[in-house]
């Protein structure tokens, strides 16, 4: 570990999945390995249902009437307010910092062909949404998808430092409902996991939210940490999917070497993971473990939650990082590889 000072406090979680609609909720269903997964009203160019993990209606709440009318926004930006709202405010539940905290979130990436599913004035209208007192003026979004959400903590680190400042909101949303540009691309590409396909996903909605403390506001205010996060890497992988360069998995074997580097000098005992199921993903898996197995335990407990509530794209940060806060596990390394180039890694222990 290079300094004890390169850590920051998580304070507090908020997530929905399919799964359920709080951090103990999808926690407990996904240590009993239970899939929510239905067939929806999409259909696919076989005129196969697609199997999407979807969070029900009820288990959202309504748009709030500053933000009508709905017309004004892309569906997919009015959902996607929803979802977020929710795990927002079980973030803030158990502590609520006593200034505006700015955000730091972590967006549907922007791929070749595609558009966003959001507009720019998204967390302005998330505290609208929300009621929470959120610093607009020092908050930002990421584009880059299931990467963002670590990329998001390490600015959080940065703006603590420079500014002295005592907490972040990190977050993350993403669905592949109302996006039927991406829902046909995917297809197209025979990258969703329908009856009879043989490799594909299953896409699906989730928000998470982190409270991240700097150490010395966690002790001056005496708050308890349900986790110690380490500074996180941000790599870029040569060979992505929509590039013509090998893909030789390089990329995602520096992240983790990088986040290892600011971890507690023990073996990492369990990792968490955005494996969605595409083979793809799983052959830089298998280079970055190989190239730092002597910091990984041989008996490493390794947990790809998207078997359980989908591939939920830049909500995996946030989310990932909540279910590390409610497991045993006393030393954990955590990742998530974006479709484009960016790939990132974290170090998380109790």
């Amino acid at each position: 570990m290079k300094n004890d000072s390169e850590t920051l406090s998580l304070i507090s979680t908020g997530m929905i999945t399919a799964n359920g609609g709080n951090t103990a909720m999808v926690a407990a269903s996904v240590k009993a390995g239970i899939t929510c997964i239905n067939e929806t009203h999409y259909y696919n160019k076989r005129n196969k249902a697609i199997r999407m993990a979807v969070i029900p209606d009820e288990g959202l709440a309504h748009l709030d009437e500053d933000l009508n009318p709905v017309q004004q926004f892309k569906q997919s930006h009015t959902y996607l307010l929803q979802v977020a709202s929710q795990a927002l405010l079980e973030c803030l539940q158990t502590y609520t910092p006593d200034e505006a905290v700015p955000i730091f979130m972590s967006c549907p990436e922007i791929t070749p062909g595609t558009t966003s599913k959001i507009n720019a004035d998204f967390i302005k209208h998330l505290q609208i949404q929300s009621k929470a007192n959120i610093d607009l003026q020092n908050s930002k979004l990421f584009y880059t998808g299931r990467a963002g959400g670590f990329q998001a903590i390490e600015l959080a680190f940065k703006f603590l430092q420079e500014t002295g400042r005592e907490f972040v909101l990190v977050g993350g949303v993403d669905s592949y409902q109302h996006c039927l540009q991406q829902l046909s691309m995917l297809d197209n590409e025979d990258r969703l996991l329908v009856e009879d396909s043989l490799d594909g996903f299953i896409p699906g909605d989730a928000g998470g939210f982190l409270l991240l403390a700097s150490n010395e506001a966690r002790e001056k205010r005496t708050l308890k940490s349900c986790l110690t996060i380490g500074y996180p890497s941000s790599t870029q992988e040569a060979g992505h999917r929509y590039s013509e360069t090998p893909y030789l998995g390089d990329g995602l074997a520096s992240a983790f070497q990088q986040a290892l580097t600011y971890a507690p000098n023990v073996q990492i005992n369990s990792l968490y993971c955005s494996m969605n199921g595409e083979s793809f993903g799983s052959k830089e898996f298998g280079v970055a473990l190989t190239r730092n197995s002597k910091r990984l335990a041989s008996d490493i407990d390794i947990k790809h939650p998207a078997d359980c509530f989908g591939d939920i794209g830049a909500a995996f940060g946030p989310v990932l990082l909540g279910l590390l806060s409610q497991t045993n596990s006393c030393s954990s390394l955590a990742y998530c590889s974006s479709d484009g180039a960016y790939r990132s890694a974290v170090c998380a222990w109790k």
